[in-house]
């Protein structure tokens, strides 16, 4: 039996991951979108979806029984969409990365001296798919471009139900947590746990929070997400904050951090 509680893990059963961590936080069955019709979620159950970007095939007939979804499939293929992201943010109005989907436009970025950043894919994840491409040098085709923006401090500024529940920095891991993972050199343009960088709640700076802050709701309204982690890039000279851009909205945001996941599950219970 389902208990009231219900989280899409995966559109097909594999690995364990915060899905999992969910699931057993409110004791709650995992069901995929490819479950059978017959597999019956209970009516007025709150469907917990995880980063699925596929309709389960059982959700009309769950809907009908008053089952509400928290993040609709609509709305996370927006997220995994760069291209799509980036174009509901600048028809909103939300300070995001400028972009374009065609090489003369990015061509013309390089010529008036302004490195690119080349996106291969629009759907990569951790950085796949991405290239710095410097002026006078060839800009290769792709679906999407964005100016290089050259950020100081990159932010994770976690969303549900339209309020800001957690709030974390980027930050180089240490050296001996460098060793351990056999990281030799910490990449400044990617920055993800693969290549050195760990998100942390220490030492946020003050200033320049509650502009980082209003963009990420903002964008979460946008896209109509429920619950998200909003990737932030922002500039600062010093301690002084000079502006910000959204990068991208993760509709599958992790949640490694006890203090992360606590606050995901409160406002959960919330919801």
């Amino acid at each position: 039996m389902f208990s009231k509680e219900v989280v899409v893990l995966r559109a097909r059963k594999g690995v364990p991951g915060v899905g999992r961590k969910l699931s057993k936080h409110f004791n709650a069955n995992e069901v995929t979108a490819l479950h059978k019709p017959q597999l019956k979620v209970p009516s007025g159950a709150k469907i917990i979806n995880y980063g699925r970007s596929v309709e389960p095939i059982w959700l009309e007939e769950a809907l009908e029984r008053g089952c509400r979804v928290i993040n609709t499939a609509g709305a996370v293929q927006l997220c995994v969409d760069k291209l799509k992201t980036l174009r509901k943010l600048w028809i909103h109005g939300v300070p995001a990365l400028s972009f374009c989907d065609n090489r003369e436009s990015a061509q013309h970025w390089l010529d008036n001296g302004q490195a690119v950043i080349v996106r291969h894919t629009t759907k990569g994840k951790q950085g796949k798919g991405v290239e710095l491409v410097e002026p006078g040098a060839n800009l290769p085709n792709a679906p999407l471009y964005t100016k290089f923006y050259d950020k100081t401090n990159e932010f994770r500024v976690h969303i549900a139900d339209g309020k800001v529940i957690d709030y974390v920095q980027k930050k180089k891991m240490g050296r001996k947590k460098l060793d351990k993972l056999g990281i030799q050199d910490v990449d400044s343009l990617l920055r993800n746990h693969k290549k050195g960088w760990v998100f942390a709640h220490n030492d946020l700076l003050e200033e320049g929070q509650e502009a980082i802050k209003a963009m990420s709701l903002a964008g979460a309204e946008a896209l109509g997400i429920d619950f998200c982690g909003v990737d932030v890039l922002a500039r600062y000279d010093g301690n002084t904050f000079i502006d910000a851009v959204v990068c991208e909205i993760n509709s599958a945001p992790g949640m490694s951090s006890p203090t992360t996941f606590n606050a995901y599950c409160k406002a959960f219970e919330e919801m």
